[in-house]
């Protein structure tokens, strides 16, 4: 099935520091401007991996999703619910998959990514969902970075796009997806949630 992988599809990505910027290894090159660090004890981002989440990485997941629902939705999730619900995609590949970067062996964002068949098109969409970047490494090239690798991997995949959608008055958010060349849809979103409570958006 699309979209299900293995250790073996190369999900490793290794940045290394050249002048300016970041220089991959055979996968591709991205050019990083980095500022001044505000925090010389962080991990290192110049040397980023990107990597196929694994169950071992639960905990960590559910802390960034947490965090996420937090800063972005101010919503608190229920965390018994929440780890069940990372734990059913991180053991069944049929549903999807995480990515995660890191630095110097410590996690530092990630990326979830769930299916959607398109029979207009005989294909797959990939929704990128649960993405965050803990707040000292944002405008570094994390997103960029985990951006660039599922667009290789949808290439390999035959996936016909890749959508997302984000909060309505998450304009720094809304920006960032801009600046990686992803631009709005035709579409509003609807929903019936069942499980979460949510006061209904400001037009």
């Amino acid at each position: 099935m699309s979209g299900a992988f293995g250790p073996d599809k190369g999900l490793v990505l290794y940045w290394k520091r050249r002048s300016a910027g970041v220089v991959a290894g055979a996968c591709y090159t991205k050019n990083i401007v980095k500022p001044e660090r505000e925090n010389s004890e962080r991990p290192d981002a110049d040397k980023m991996t990107i990597r196929l989440a694994q169950p071992a990485d639960l905990e960590t997941i559910v802390e960034f999703n947490a965090r996420l629902a937090r800063e972005s939705e101010g919503v608190n999730l229920d965390r018994d619910r929440l780890r069940a619900g990372v734990n059913g995609l991180l053991c069944a590949k049929s549903r999807g998959f995480y990515l995660l970067a890191e630095a110097a062996g410590s996690a530092i964002g990630q990326s979830g990514l769930t299916y959607e068949w398109s029979d207009w098109r005989n294909g797959t969409f990939w929704w990128l969902q649960s993405v965050y970047v803990l707040p000292e490494y944002r405008r570094l090239g994390v997103l960029s970075a985990l951006y660039g690798r599922i667009l290789e991997l949808a290439e390999d995949e035959n996936v016909c796009g890749v959508r997302l959608y984000v909060e309505r008055n998450n304009v720094a958010a809304q920006a960032a997806y801009r600046r990686l060349g992803l631009a709005p849809t035709v579409f509003e979103m609807y929903e019936r949630d069942f499980v979460i409570a949510r006061n209904a958006p400001s037009r």
